[in-house]
């Protein structure tokens, strides 16, 4: 992936965007970015579940869904649906973008002080049983 990045970087260093952006519909080109914003978001999402799986390998309520888990994802689901659908009002838009990022930020608080420390230590006592740690 890095290196899809750079080498997009070092080919398009000098292709020159602003006449192409300043002849193109402003409605496409933020439907386009927006789209693009989503997908990045969830790819990350997914990547970051991928790594943390591999890593954490004890989950103490045996792997069961967490209902605010639930909540949470279909919350910032129906955000991002709005955020796509109040793309044409900037005051309307504006606040749901700002309401996606508190989501976002208040999900990954939780996931980071609540979720993920009891998986943490039931891992790290996990990890250090055995002859190497004795």
């Amino acid at each position: 992936m890095s290196i899809t990045v750079v080498f997009a970087g070092v080919t398009l260093k000098d292709t020159p965007f602003a006449p192409a952006v300043s002849g193109a519909n402003p409605e496409y080109l933020q439907s386009i970015l927006l789209s693009v914003y989503i997908a990045c978001w969830a790819a990350g999402t997914t990547i970051d579940t991928r790594v943390q799986s591999s890593v954490y390998l004890v989950d103490p309520s045996g792997g069961k869904v967490q209902p605010a888990s639930v909540a949470a994802v279909i919350l910032l689901g129906l955000v991002s649906l709005a955020v796509l659908v109040t793309r044409t009002n900037e005051l309307l838009f504006s606040l749901t973008l700002a309401a996606f990022t508190t989501i976002d930020v208040l999900g990954l608080l939780y996931l980071h002080y609540r979720f993920f420390p009891p998986i943490i230590n039931a891992t790290r006592k996990r990890n250090r049983t055995g002859s190497n740690y004795d």
